[in-house]
């Protein structure tokens, strides 16, 4: 008989990563570990994918998570700021939009990809702005 006995929980939060490790006792009485690894998998779109989303009358919420500074020197027309630090403690600010897809850049995707694994892993519809800001800014689109 096999017993699994866990032996610790690792939430690498916005990495999108939940590791599990079970010590086995095996037949011989030596433990091993045994690490079982999720991920939440993120969905991603261009800059040119989001310019599109944004023809739509109604638009979807497009996030920035960028820091505050950052969001004010230029952000994407329409993009709301939730900067990436303080995001987890405002997940309900977000509810009103469950039922929509969320856009999520930053500067040049990285954030973006871990705040997007975040919201998919809390039941958001979300979608990662590959290149984020800095594409849209070298694609000479719109900024506010």
């Amino acid at each position: 008989m096999r017993l699994l006995i866990p032996a610790f929980v690792l939430l690498a939060g916005f990495a999108g990563i939940s590791s599990f490790a079970f010590v086995n006792p095996s037949e011989s009485g030596v433990a091993t570990a045994e690490v079982v690894t999720e991920t939440a998998k993120a969905v991603d779109i261009d800059i040119t994918g989001l310019a599109e989303a944004m023809r739509d009358p109604a638009p979807e919420l497009i996030l920035d998570v960028r820091t505050p500074g950052e969001f004010r020197r230029g952000h994407v027309p329409g993009a709301v700021n939730l900067p990436t630090d303080v995001l987890p403690s405002h997940l309900g600010d977000l509810e009103a939009h469950r039922a929509s897809t969320i856009y999520v850049i930053c500067e040049s995707g990285n954030r973006s990809a871990r705040v997007t694994s975040l919201l998919l892993r809390e039941g958001f519809d979300a979608v990662n702005v590959l290149g984020g800001t800095g594409a849209w800014r070298r694609a000479r689109l719109p900024i506010e």
